[in-house]
């Protein structure tokens, strides 16, 4: 008799222990989601392009911005997109704050048809180009995300991320 109340307290204590193991996990994750960023738009637009070179690069307005990347600039708090001068160079960087984080699904997928798009274009003719466009980043943060084509892809991205 006294067997089994030792395997029933054993049992219990490894059910308590299990959990509290599975209240911490939930706890982590609950709390563990990232944050939206704080900071302003143009300290991440300046912290993410210094020290780039834009000189090639112009600023499109947002007909440009409708045109080219087919989204509609009034569902952004704020956005800017570059696009090199130079209609051979697949060069684009695009900085997005989000109104609502909602919105990010709809950027990632319209900057997915873009880099499709460009690289269809590029691709048998202008390899470099293509190479550019396949080894492109997308980003979503919370409230902000970015598309680089560039061969400062990297540097570009990394700085978004620390801006932020």
């Amino acid at each position: 008799m006294s067997k089994n109340l030792n395997i029933k307290k054993h049992i219990f204590s490894i059910l308590k222990g299990l959990i509290i193991v599975l209240m911490c996990i939930f706890l982590y994750f609950t709390f563990s989601k990232p944050q939206a960023s704080s900071k302003d738009f143009t300290t991440v637009q300046n912290g993410m392009l210094n020290n780039i070179d834009l000189s090639t690069m112009e600023l499109k307005d947002n007909i440009s911005i409708k045109r080219f990347l087919n989204l509609e600039p009034e569902m952004f708090e704020n956005i800017i997109y570059y696009k090199s001068q130079d209609a051979l160079n697949a060069d684009e960087i695009v900085l997005v704050q989000f109104k609502s984080i909602d919105d990010a699904k709809i950027f990632e997928e319209k900057m997915e048809a873009r880099i499709d798009e460009q690289r269809n274009i590029f691709s048998g003719y202008a390899p470099e180009q293509e190479d550019k466009l396949k080894n492109s980043i997308i980003d979503v943060q919370m409230n902000y995300a970015c598309m680089v084509v560039s061969q400062d892809v990297k540097t570009i991205h990394d700085q978004f991320l620390r801006s932020l």
